[in-house]
């Protein structure tokens, strides 16, 4: 009997140490705190450490979080007040509530560069990571252009955007306040970026003139196969549209006596650019060429400007469309602060493969910050979280 309870107690202890072992061997797996990584390793350590259990990384270079639990505006807490380093934030399932599956955020000791990543198409979480680690991957020149500046510093964009000035006005200036870069996949269809710049234009003591500058990229699944990305079939572009509207922001956070903190009001003063026919001369011929291109106001909202593009034929090209939305707003606070406003984003790409035709929707609605704060982040029904 005694050596039976000896044994029961040895299996006993035995099973305990077992546990704790297998729970700091969790934990060791996924916090790291101030390791030294050299350049070439680092982007594949991070995209070691996109999974879907929980992920807590802290690195000399880098910060991960992948969790259930953290809000999108305590992440941007948790950059404003960190050190200059690439920041990410990540889904680990997807039923999280986050308006974004993956977002990176290069802090450098001039400014914030924001990259954000969403699948319109979800087909579980596993799939949903290799999407995350895939956008990483993409944007791998910006994190090792961070790397090698030495005061962390260096404009790391791989293109300056060019703002173009309105066709109705003398151009003052061509600022940036704040700019962010979106990738909206559709599954193996294709997928749309989208580069938000905002340009302080006019600025006097009782209004600020901003130009809101979106450079939407639409690129059918044929062209990225067609550069090695597997994961897409040969869709080929058809037609779309990106739809833009400015309106007043408010803030649903400390409502008081169940008001709301309003921002103040944007007019619309210009849009660009307008319809256009693109041409090609051969000798003395001239003939219209595609796509085509339609610009107008929104019929049932005057404010919500409208790009249009159509290829009469199915065609294995990427379609480029800039659109420039110019408005004035107070240069006074009351609720919110000045240069705050409300921004939303609209898009339709249709892609055929063979006869069939396929339409996929997106749409963007973002607070925008171009003044005391500068930042760009959902909107989320005027609810700071």
């Amino acid at each position: 009997m005694k050596c039976y309870l000896k044994k029961l107690l040895l299996s006993g202890l035995l099973l305990i140490v077992l546990i704790f072992g297998a729970s700091i061997l969790s934990i060791s797996q996924n916090t790291m705190n101030d390791t030294d990584f050299n350049t070439g390793s680092d982007i594949d350590m991070i995209l070691e450490n996109i999974k879907t259990s929980v992920v807590e990384v802290k690195a000399n270079f880098f910060e991960i979080y992948g969790n259930d639990d953290l809000t999108e505006k305590e992440f941007r807490d948790i950059v404003d007040s960190g050190e200059s380093k690439i920041y990410i934030h990540y889904r680990t399932d997807c039923q999280i509530d986050l308006s974004y599956d993956a977002l990176i955020k290069v802090k450098t000791s001039e400014k914030i560069y924001s990259y954000e990543f969403i699948e319109k198409e979800k087909n579980g979480s596993i799939s949903t990571m290799q999407e995350i680690k895939s956008f990483i991957s993409d944007y791998s020149n910006v994190l090792l252009n961070f790397y090698n500046s030495s005061d962390n510093s260096t404009n790391i964009l791989e293109s300056q955007k060019v703002i173009e000035s309105s066709p109705n006005e003398t151009q003052t200036s061509t600022d940036i306040v704040v700019e962010k870069e979106y990738v909206m996949r559709f599954s193996d269809k294709g997928y749309i970026t989208y580069h938000i710049a905002i340009v302080k234009y006019k600025v006097t003591a009782e209004s600020i003139i901003y130009i809101v500058n979106v450079n939407n990229n639409f690129v059918p699944g044929v062209v990225a196969k067609e550069n090695n990305e597997i994961k897409y079939s040969s869709y080929k572009n058809k037609e779309g549209f990106a739809h833009v509207l400015v309106e007043q922001a408010y803030d649903a956070t400390d409502e008081t006596n169940f008001e709301k903190k309003l921002g103040a009001v944007p007019y619309k003063k210009d849009y660009w650019p307008l319809n256009e026919s693109y041409m090609t001369t051969v000798g003395s011929t001239t003939s219209r060429t595609e796509p085509t291109l339609s610009v107008q106001p929104n019929s049932s909202n005057l404010d919500m400007c409208e790009w249009y593009y159509s290829y009469k034929q199915k065609t294995a090209q990427i379609y480029n469309q800039p659109t420039n939305y110019m408005f004035e707003i107070s240069n006074s606070a009351e609720g919110m602060s000045i240069g705050d406003f409300r921004l939303k984003l609209d898009y339709k790409f249709v892609v055929k493969k063979g006869l069939f035709a396929q339409t996929s929707l997106g749409s963007t609605d973002l607070l925008v910050r171009a003044g005391t704060y500068e930042d760009i982040y959902s909107f989320r029904s005027g609810m700071n979280v």
